[in-house]
This record gives structure tokens, sequence and C-alpha cells, in this order.
């Protein structure tokens, strides 16, 4: 899912290329924005790392965003301990703005060094886990109502 946001250099096809890959193209999709996100964040200066942790910011609320409406549409049974996780992240990420703002450069590198190891982790687990009950359930038959 593209949104306005999007660095330029994120191919639609790139999802599949992604190291955050979990077999569901939407997902894959966001997951290769996401990584965009990062770098942009990673190659910023310090005079562009407040519009690159907004560009993250803003990518993970329709990224978490998106994620949770495929939960909640598929009655995804582990919908709050996923939600839980979004929140802190972006809670953290939030965090970091203002800092940088206030002049701490390091904490906005520190974040893009250390945000792929928490992302792979999410990916891997609960993305996965997503991703595999998403396949489930669009290969399950209708039931009566």
């Amino acid at each position: 899912m593209a949104t306005d946001s999007t660095p330029q250099d994120v191919r639609a096809d790139a999802a599949a290329d992604t190291a955050y890959a979990v077999g569901w193209p939407a997902i894959d999709q966001l997951h290769a924005e996401c990584d965009a996100c990062l770098a942009t964040l990673e190659r910023a200066t310090p005079a562009e790392q407040v519009d690159a942790l907004a560009l993250l910011f803003s990518h993970l609320l329709d990224h978490f965003g998106a994620e949770e409406a495929l939960m909640q549409a598929s009655d995804y049974p582990r919908f709050d301990c996923h939600k839980r996780e979004h929140d802190a992240v972006l809670r953290v990420v939030a965090r970091v703005r203002p800092l940088c703002e206030a002049g701490d450069h390091n904490i906005p590198v520190r974040l893009a060094t250390e945000f792929p190891q928490w992302f792979g982790v999410h990916a891997s687990t609960m993305d996965a886990a997503l991703a595999a009950w998403l396949r489930e359930q669009s290969a399950a038959p209708d039931t009566p109502a």
C-alpha cells in the first residue's frame, strides 16, 4: 500500500526483495516501504533528520493502521498483542523527533541502527503469523451464516 509519503525509490516489485517479506503482498509492500524510510533516515544529514523522522513516523502510522485493519477484518485472534507492539514503537519514534529538533542528532542515527533489529524480529514472528492467518482465512471455505 503506497502512500503519498513513500520515498520515490520504492518500486512496486520491491516488496518481494525485502528482507522483511512474509508472503502476503500487501504486508510485503508495507515492509518494503518501511525499509526505504529507514534507509532515508540512515542516509539523512543532521539537517535532514527531522524530515526523515517525520517520513518514518507517517509511514508507520499508515503501515500499522493497514495491518491492524487486516487483523480486524479477518478477526485475527492476536490483534491486541500485535497492536500493543505497534503502539509501543510509535511512542518510541514519536519521542525521538523532539530530541532531534533540540539538537540531539545521535538519537536518530541510533534509531536507524536499532529499528531494523526490532523490525526483523517483529516481521518474522508477529507479521509472519498474521500472514499465515490471512492465507489460512483466504483458503478456508465460506461458512454458512
